[in-house]
């Protein structure tokens, strides 16, 4: 008996110290997935562009289970209104945002893309019904939806005032120079709301080619009507547009786009022919200056030789680099003439330079 009381007594000891003391009872974790973060607005002619990332994970830190679903949240707030209760906004807009998009995950492939090589994952397009271009102020919040309905809080919040945005430019002509792509066009007459002058501080120049989506090529706003490109590759098909803008910073509140002007930017321009050709007669050889060409994609010179009893030139080189040549490949008591030719780095080569003519190992008068 003494036994066995002992033995029920290590056991209680025994529990006391491995269990310890129970603490509070906790429900368990909701997983809720992150809010939208970055959401973008602005205005682009009579349009609105939102522009945002989906998060991956919950709050929780863990990956986002299963298809999201994304929801647009619009309220639509009087100007009027908006100025006399400028906390107005933020205060109403749980209680009287409407949902005006649901954007479920098979279909955000209609959505993908980023203006203008930007980082943002899907883009959606909001147009301003024309009778209420002027009277109202535009926010917008987002949401996000797992699979089971678990719902994240709003995005940051974007409230938009429309503005007067001139017309796109016009006539958009492009046209190859030496060394650039020349792009011109004519400056809109009018804003969308028929008001003028137009409301233009600077132009934007985009362009597009194969394997290469539209993106904006000036690094600062472009105060005249033309640019030039020259960060280009010969032999590719290019496509540009222009938009003007109403404002000097990015993201700017621009135009719609203008008409799209393509090129195949073929180097058809030729250096011009060498000048100054001066031939020297050597104890053996004949020297050969002239002045050298100055474009900027000048790959090099060939010499060109005639005897006197010949009608024709023979290149008696293939391409050079410097503007001098010595000719040791010449007889005594003949008379050659010599030309030169300058070519650029697409093969165009100029017209022959004017002729010279020497005799080898006669003076001349």
């Amino acid at each position: 008996m003494l036994k066995k009381l002992c033995v029920i007594v290590s056991i209680i000891v025994l529990s006391s110290v491995f269990c310890g003391k129970k603490g509070p009872i906790y429900p368990p974790l909701v997983k809720i997935p992150q809010n939208i973060e970055e959401l973008e607005v602005f205005q682009r002619g009579n349009t609105l562009v939102l522009q945002w990332s989906n998060p991956t994970s919950y709050v929780d830190g863990g990956p986002i289970e299963g298809d999201i679903t994304v929801e647009l949240w619009l309220l639509k707030v009087e100007k009027a209104l908006a100025r006399q209760q400028r906390n107005l906004i933020e205060g109403a807009f749980a209680s009287s945002a409407q949902l005006h998009e649901t954007i479920e995950q098979k279909d955000f492939v209609k959505f993908q893309g980023s203006e203008e090589g930007g980082s943002k994952g899907l883009i959606y397009t909001y147009k301003i019904p024309s009778e209420e271009f002027s009277q109202m102020v535009y926010v917008f919040g987002l949401k996000v939806k797992d699979h089971k309905n678990k719902e994240s809080g709003f995005s940051n919040l974007i409230p938009l005032i429309p503005r007067s945005i001139p017309h796109p430019p016009q006539e958009i002509q492009v046209s190859m120079r030496e060394n650039s792509v020349a792009i011109e066009w004519k400056a809109p007459e009018a804003n969308i709301d028929s008001s003028t002058p137009p409301n233009v501080v600077g132009y934007n120049v985009y362009r597009e080619a194969e394997k290469e989506k539209f993106h904006r090529i000036n690094s600062a706003l472009i105060e005249e009507t033309s640019f030039e490109d020259r960060n280009f590759s010969y032999s590719r098909t290019y496509r540009y547009y222009v938009r003007a803008s109403a404002t000097r910073s990015s993201p700017y509140t621009e135009s719609e786009n203008s008409n799209a002007a393509e090129i195949l930017t073929e180097d058809t321009l030729f250096p011009g022919a060498p000048t100054d050709l001066v031939a020297i007669a050597g104890e053996d050889f004949i020297s050969l200056t002239w002045d050298a060409n100055k474009e900027a994609d000048l790959a090099g010179y060939r010499v060109w030789r005639r005897r006197d009893t010949k009608k024709k030139f023979v290149a008696v080189t293939e391409l050079i680099a410097e503007n001098v040549y010595y000719d040791s490949q010449v007889e005594k008591g003949q008379r050659y003439y010599y030309a030169i030719t300058a070519l650029d780095t697409n093969g165009n080569e100029s017209r022959r330079s004017e002729t010279v003519s020497i005799v080898l190992g006669r003076e001349e008068l």
